[in-house]
């Protein structure tokens, strides 16, 4: 941790430990009946065992709420790793942020070990006892960025030895060392329809009593007065917001009723997520939450980086450092209005003669004094995903050798067959590098047990390329068939070669055939991916059907990393055995499939739902994120789940899209995989050795 950062608290004592630890074990004592509790309901068991997680490698950024996530925005570009955004989204989505995962025992500890992150920076104030432990344990170092001091950081203070314990290593930067770094998020919404009302008075995070000051200083102003935008911090002050404006007589709109109208006087936003787009275009603001001491005011950003002036009351410590680069501005861009009625109507109409101009100008200083605050980031070695389940490892490796045993002598195929497995059972690439072997061989099929198939219909089932979807493949030979490759689906892969050779193949590319000792190949490539080498671990302490010593025994080796060889594996590559040929790849996003259509890859921006049911559903969320969408609904699902109805223009993956007709209104992201000049070499001189080469 750079020096730019320093220890939240004391250094906890043997006493302070203790107690901590007491503290923790009634903490995970109520998580825990809280977890037995939300695995009664289908939608809050999704929500707490199969909460996303990011590919290994990625800085953790957690903020609450909106606001945060602006911080969030502002600070990414110091992440050299990538970022995993998150919030709590208890009260709904939460644009452009993941879901976090719960402080529940077990569930929050499953999901760090697969995460992996390199860093954790909390956002101004989410601090969660059984993360910091967690984090703590692993060695994941923990930033506390810009917390309000008029709020949730006196009262750890005040907590004595408790605090001590449970915030052990934490550092922090306070807000008044950066100032307000929502003015550097470089995301500017634009106004949705119905969301926003030229020229308006607008008040910004409105708490409990701001929206009747807001309302009566309105009307004090002389006629013709401007519309008005209210904007609740919380579904809990819109009630209050709709009765000022009915006490008023003013024909109000409300934003979930499709909006404002020709003749409304004003609009109350009672859907989170549009104050930020309605301030771009409003003639001024009044500042929620700086009429009262405890609240200290809210961020004026939102109206500030518009250049909209901004009227604030008498309390306004918790976002001080924000308002200074206005108040310097001339003419500046805040307004100081005490807590009375003349007062407030006088400092409203001031604002609105000075109306909008250039927003301030903010320096990258703040930037800058985060970047050596942050703590270095830390490789995270990979750990036993079930490490409670250790002991049954025996069993399975016993299990593996009377398969083996059970699987006898290998029948020679009548043609040439590829077999590309994996140590574990997805999300290693395997279907990637076999669509990229039919593609280069001619004649190819491509062939596998098929699984998500339906269980009615033949044991072998055949698909064609063609326009019309074929049922009952399997998602992963459904995707590539509709990459134009003819596909066999059968559980006994045996009889996949023979039937190869009885449709006219010349050869057959065998997905994840590793395991099937029973099936001869004349080529057979492991891939490996780079992120998960070990899988955790084996069965059912792990993902990994078999370990590391499964090399031995393979023509290739795909060394998988999901991104471009020039950047840094996240995790040091294991032992690989020595003589046996590299293939480096990576996946790159090339475009997205819509309508049975191919589209460019800028074709899809901005806001997006997203679904998803792969072996590990987070890495196809960062590739979003690298792209610069936002995702707001994410439906995660396990592998091979099933979709349940999506929003129109939902964003999926190939192998989720694979399962719906052709003609449905989901974007799928194309991926191509790649591989280096050596991997390529590689690759040639193998298939050439088995006399599978081109042409």
């Amino acid at each position: 941790m750079s020096a730019g950062a320093a220890p939240l608290l004391p250094p906890p004592s043997a006493i302070d430990r203790l107690i901590g630890a007491l503290a923790l074990l009634v903490w995970r004592g109520v998580g825990l009946a809280v977890l037995l509790a939300m695995l009664l309901h289908p939608r809050w068991r999704a929500r707490a065992l199969r909460c996303p997680a990011p590919p290994p490698g990625r800085a953790w950024l957690h903020g609450a709420s909106r606001g945060e996530q602006a911080i969030s925005r502002a600070i990414r570009p110091l992440f050299a790793e990538g970022v995993w955004p998150t919030a709590l989204a208890l009260r709904g989505p939460v644009e452009g942020a993941l879901p976090a995962p719960l402080d529940l025992p077990l569930s929050f500890e499953a999901w760090l070990r697969r995460a992996r992150p390199t860093r954790l920076v909390l956002i101004e104030a989410e601090l969660w006892p059984g993360w910091l432990a967690a984090c703590r344990r692993h060695g994941v170092p923990v930033l506390l960025l810009a917390p309000r001091e008029r709020r949730g950081l006196p009262r750890w203070r005040r907590s004595g030895p408790l605090g001590r314990a449970l915030l052990a290593g934490v550092r922090v930067l306070p807000a008044g060392e950066v100032g307000d770094l929502k003015a550097l998020d470089p995301y500017h919404p634009e106004p949705a329809p119905g969301a926003a009302l030229p020229g308006a008075l607008i008040g910004l995070s409105l708490r409990a009593g701001d929206a009747a000051r807001v309302v009566g200083a309105h009307q004090r102003l002389p006629p013709p007065r401007p519309p008005l935008v209210l904007c609740p911090r919380h579904a809990a002050e819109v009630p209050e917001a709709l009765a000022a404006l009915q006490r008023a007589g003013l024909q109000a709109a409300r934003l979930s009723g499709g909006g404002a109208r020709p003749g409304d006087d004003a609009l109350v936003l009672d859907q989170l997520g549009h104050q930020a787009a309605a301030a771009r275009v409003a003639a001024a603001a009044v500042l929620g939450g700086s009429f009262t001491a405890e609240i200290g005011g809210h961020s004026p950003q939102d109206a500030l980086r518009a250049g909209v002036p901004v009227v604030v009351g008498p309390h306004t410590a918790s976002n001080a450092a924000g308002l200074g680069p206005a108040r310097a501005q001339a003419p500046p861009l805040v307004f100081d209005a005490p807590d009375d009625e003349d007062g407030l109507t006088g400092a409203i109409a001031a604002a609105l003669r000075r109306g909008p101009g250039p927003p301030p100008l903010v320096g990258q200083a703040p930037l800058q004094t985060v970047a050596t605050a942050l703590p270095l980031p830390r490789t995270q070695p990979e750990r036993p995903a079930r490490p409670l389940l250790r002991p049954l490892r025996p069993l399975w490796a016993l299990g593996l050798r009377a398969h083996r045993a059970w699987a006898g002598r290998p029948t020679p195929p009548p043609l040439p067959v590829v077999v590309v497995g994996g140590l574990s059972a997805g999300g290693t690439g395997k279907t990637p590098l076999v669509g990229l072997l039919a593609a280069r061989l001619p004649g190819a099929w491509v062939g596998a047990r098929g699984v998500g198939r339906p269980a009615p219909g033949p044991r072998l089932r055949i698909g064609r390329p063609g326009p019309l979807p074929v049922a009952g493949l399997g998602d992963e030979l459904e995707l590539l068939r509709r990459r134009g490759h003819p596909a066999l689906s059968c559980p006994e892969k045996r009889a996949l070669a023979p039937a190869a050779a009885a449709q006219g193949a010349r050869c057959l590319v065998i997905d994840d055939g590793l395991q099937s000792w029973g099936l001869s190949a004349h080529l057979r490539i492991v891939t490996l991916d780079l992120r998960r080498p070990t899988g955790g671990g084996l069965l059912p302490a792990g993902e990994a059907r078999e370990g590391l010593d499964a090399l031995q025994r393979v023509d290739l080796i795909c060394l998988y990393g999901g991104a471009a060889p020039t950047q840094p594996a996240p995790v040091p590559a294991p032992p690989l055995p020595e003589g046996v040929p590299l293939l480096r790849a990576w996946s790159r996003p090339v475009g997205w499939l819509r309508r049975g259509q191919r589209c460019p890859l800028g074709a899809r921006s901005g806001v997006v739902d997203v679904a998803v049911g792969i072996a590990h559903n987070g890495d196809l969320l960062a590739l979003l994120l690298d792209l610069g969408l936002r995702p707001r609904e994410v439906i995660s699902l396990p592998d091979h789940g099933a979709l349940p109805p999506l929003p129109p223009g939902c964003v999926l993956t190939e192998k989720d899209a694979a399962r719906l007709p052709a003609e449905a209104d989901v974007w799928a992201l194309i991926l191509e995989l790649r591989l280096d000049a050596d991997g390529e070499a590689a690759l040639a001189e193998a298939l050439a050795g088995c006399g599978l080469g081109p042409g």
